[in-house]
């Protein structure tokens, strides 16, 4: 989970540096005009994209574990 994390900054610090941000900066933009208006829509898709990409990871660990035996399988939501 720490790697997503880093990707995350990584991408902020990426868009920070645009130049539609120098410009939203330069004619008097607030910081949180420039977060939620210039940079989280321009990291939206990554975001997105490394949400679903670890949902089959989940999936895997959970189904590993209750293979084990160290989950119920009470405990697994969706297999019904």
């Amino acid at each position: 989970m720490d790697w997503y994390v880093t990707y995350y900054r990584a991408q902020v610090l990426r868009v920070k540096e645009e130049e539609f941000v120098l410009a939203s900066r330069t004619l008097g933009a607030s910081n949180l005009f420039i977060i939620f208006k210039r940079i989280l829509p321009n990291i939206y898709s990554q975001m997105i994209i490394m949400i679903v990409m670890s949902i089959p990871n989940a999936i895997f660990y959970e189904t590993y574990l209750s293979f084990v035996g160290l989950v119920s399988y009470c405990f697994i939501r969706y297999i019904n």
